[in-house]
């Protein structure tokens, strides 16, 4: 009805065990796993019969790191200035290729479009004159 607040407990959503077995852990194993075969860690599909290292996938449907609109984090914007400086610091120290026979295979989820299965990638050091 008109004038109905709507309140989403972004706390709570993201410490439901039906989310994330183990919600106040650090597992990174929830969002990747080690694809033993090809030796490349790669983002996991949202399976919650799919577990890897015994850890099921977490889901991330229900994670909202900063949530949105005019009341969301104010720590975003510091957040992704720390993310910018990290990610400029690997491309001037390493040198990322992907495999000459990597093809790409779009999955698509809602408005989202992004690399099925992650890219393949192989980091070197660069070599600095």
């Amino acid at each position: 009805p008109q004038g109905t607040y709507l309140y989403f407990p972004i706390w709570i959503i993201q410490r439901d065990e039906k989310h994330f077995p183990w919600p106040l852990k650090f597992i990174p194993e929830r969002w990747v796993r080690f694809d033993a075969f090809n030796k490349i860690w790669v983002q996991r599909e949202y399976d919650e019969t799919e577990e890897f290292e015994g850890v099921p996938a977490g889901n991330p449907k229900a994670f909202v790191a900063f949530s949105s609109g005019a009341r969301s984090c104010a720590g975003q914007r510091f957040a992704t200035e720390q993310m910018t400086t990290c990610l400029s610091i690997l491309l001037r120290s390493f040198k990322f290729e992907v495999s000459a026979d990597y093809v790409l295979k779009l999955h698509r989820e809602g408005f989202v479009q992004s690399p099925q299965g992650g890219i393949p990638v192989k980091i070197k050091p660069r070599e600095h004159a």
